[in-house]
């Protein structure tokens, strides 16, 4: 690895860093790009690490199976006393001064910037967060296992499960052409709403209600 390519501590070798006190510790890259200065005016956004990739696709349909990946992790897990193991993992931490006046914080931000055209029914599946299990049939079936699990940390919940941004008021669209929750007159449903989802190319709708229960 060129010198250039990376700054601060590194460290690719198998192996215990004789560093570090821990036998079962390892650290086989470590980027340190010490403190940004409060003294920092932040014209554009201030990147850790920048990982640019740009590629073309061929210009003849279906001529390529393969894709483009801007960041793959690929890790393989061995052995049967683990604590945890995870693919990628990502910790943001705000201390008690720290404050966002205007905009957020968040764990993860994911954004898919599209410019061209997705005008037919018959164009390529589109999502901005794709999970993807694919579990063998011979590992059997486990009780926890989950596409999304939700685990509340600290002594304070939070308030919402979700917060659909474009639907935080009372009153939602009546149009589900460009609302994912809409208005709905059903009985059953005092002062409601509905959210729409999809299985198997099929519209189907869940019931909610803007009053909460007794």
């Amino acid at each position: 690895m060129a010198k250039d390519s990376i700054t601060g501590k590194e460290r690719l070798l198998s192996g215990a860093d004789p560093q570090l006190d821990s036998l079962g510790e390892r650290v086989y890259l470590d980027i340190d790009l010490a403190n940004i200065g409060p003294s920092v005016a932040y014209g554009t956004d201030v990147r850790g690490l920048d990982i640019k990739v740009a590629g073309t696709f061929p210009s003849v349909a279906g001529i390529q199976s393969g894709g483009l990946e801007g960041l793959r992790v690929d890790a393989t897990l061995w052995g049967t006393d683990g604590r945890r193991a995870v693919g990628i993992y990502a910790v943001l931490t705000v201390t008690g001064e720290a404050k966002c006046l205007t905009g957020f914080f968040c764990g993860a931000e994911i954004e898919v910037i599209n410019t061209g055209t997705l005008a037919t029914a018959t164009d390529c599946a589109y999502a901005i967060l794709q999970l993807r299990d694919t579990a063998d049939a011979g590992v059997g079936r486990n009780p926890l296992q989950s596409f999304i699990r939700l685990r509340q940390g600290g002594n304070r919940a939070a308030l919402n499960l979700f917060n659909f941004a474009n639907e935080d008021s009372t009153t939602a669209a009546a149009d589900h052409d460009t609302r994912m929750v809409v208005a709905v007159g059903n009985a059953a449903v005092a002062n409601g709403c509905a959210i729409r989802c999809v299985i198997n190319s099929v519209p189907m709708w869940i019931l909610a209600s803007l009053t909460p229960p007794a």
